[in-house]
């Protein structure tokens, strides 16, 4: 057998899933570059004071990495930059507007140690007021608000003690969040100020002598997954984020701009490749799908070793036709083709080894598809191309697990991951056979 090392490299080399930052670009392809270019003008040119502007995408398609390469001189000498990772702080599947601009306080004061002590005693004064409004309505009117009790504020005071010492631990911490949100969801606006009030006193440490604005990355939002957290945080709250002292750049989920209350411009983020079904093909259509064809190859064709040929070319075309423009399905069908091509004890990926290697990636699509409001969803999407499905709960969890695919041809329209169409038709020809 011949030398694997290369192949292996190549493995290795598509294994690594972290995003990358201008220090680790190895392997980066621009892929958004005028997205990207247009977000930096509408910073750099437009008024920027509480500006908000929100990145959709399908996961894993890349945004991150294209959004932390945004950031160039011009951006540094007029902001200051931060990054705020949701994943780091919070559980994705419970995330309240409390906890976002909490954490977000706790991210900026960092190591001021006098930051730290001020936000603890702001905090603080929050649950003394309600418990000092509290008190004078149990006297008035013998009533309790919102579950709000004399106990359930001596909680909260010993979660923050006089210093902001909630820790790292509040957002995967259920029975902290519970009681915080309980106490400061009635104060909003002045949770709202002291935010505000920490952005200030945080600037002018960090560049005290000129008049630099904070741009903030809210980071990873775009993976949660549950359509009340994703209602209440981009609809309810919306006004709250959009309310904060800084230029932010929001991720948000991929189903998310179905809703029909949800109206700020989106920036999206992904690549075209396949036609448009709801509109006359046009040559301009095919230049840019065969261009974004030939951007993913770029990204594999980086992660290959130099000066080795590892994969022949209808082998990668299957691998792209398949991805439906997710590098990150796109990798995970090669690393399974990989596998198929070792275990077959080949040093070269053929085209069999990409089709064998495409029910193993599959199967994480598959698992809800038993559900008969899944399928009728899906089959819905894939023969209408169109969000209007009725049941916009299933539709949020269905783009967030990648069932659903989002692209812009002109237009946006939708259709079913490539991986599962065939499995739905299927699927849904027996309901209808079944007469269910």
């Amino acid at each position: 057998m011949k030398d694997d090392k290369d192949i292996k490299q190549f493995y290795n080399n598509l294994e690594t899933i972290e995003y990358l930052t201008p220090e680790t670009s190895e392997f980066y392809v621009p892929l958004y570059e005028r997205d990207i270019e247009k977000i930096r003008v509408k910073l750099l040119w437009g008024n920027v004071e509480n500006k908000t502007i929100y990145v959709s995408g399908q996961t894993g398609s890349g945004k991150t990495t294209a959004l932390n390469f945004l950031p160039n001189d011009e951006i540094y000498e007029q902001f200051v930059v931060e990054y705020f990772y949701a994943n780091d702080v919070l559980e994705l599947n419970n995330i309240d507007i409390v906890d976002i601009l909490l954490m977000l306080c706790y991210r900026l004061v960092g190591d001021y140690e006098e930051l730290k002590l001020l936000l603890g005693e702001r905090i603080i004064e929050l649950g003394e007021r309600l418990k000092g409004n509290l008190e004078t309505s149990i006297q008035t009117s013998k009533t309790q608000e919102g579950g709000l009790n004399i106990g359930i504020l001596q909680q909260f005071s010993a979660i923050f003690g006089t210093r902001f010492n909630a820790g790292a631990d509040y957002g995967f911490n259920r029975e902290k969040k519970e009681v915080t949100r309980k106490v400061l969801r009635p104060q909003m606006k002045e949770l709202l100020s002291l935010v505000n009030e920490i952005i200030q006193k945080y600037l002018d440490r960090k560049a005290p002598d000129n008049q630099k604005q904070l741009l903030i990355f809210f980071h990873d939002l775009n993976h949660m997954k549950n359509p009340v957290s994703i209602r209440s945080l981009f609809i309810d709250n919306l006004h709250y984020l959009e309310s904060i002292d800084a230029a932010s750049i929001i991720t948000i989920p991929v189903g998310l701009r179905a809703l029909p209350l949800f109206s700020p411009e989106v920036a999206f983020l992904g690549l075209k490749t396949q036609k448009n079904p709801n509109t006359p093909e046009s040559d301009t259509e095919k230049q840019s799908i065969e261009r974004n064809k030939n951007l993913l190859k770029a990204v594999i064709q980086r992660r290959i070793p130099a000066e080795t040929d590892l994969i022949e070319d209808k082998a990668l075309n299957m691998a792209i036709t398949y991805s439906g423009g997710i590098i990150r399905q796109l990798m995970d069908i090669l690393l399974q083709a990989i596998l198929e091509a070792k275990v077959n004890k080949d040093t070269y990926i053929y085209e069999h080894h990409v089709a064998n290697s495409l029910s193993n990636v599959r199967e994480k699509l598959t698992r809800s598809l038993m559900l008969k409001d899944r399928i009728e969803l899906l089959d819905f999407i894939r023969q209408n191309h169109s969000s209007d499905s009725g049941n916009e709960d299933l539709f949020i969890e269905s783009a967030a697990a990648n069932q659903i695919i989002e692209y812009r041809n002109d237009d946006i329209w939708y259709d079913v991951n490539p991986l599962i169409e065939n499995t739905v038709k299927t699927y849904a020809a027996n309901l209808s056979n079944n007469g269910e």
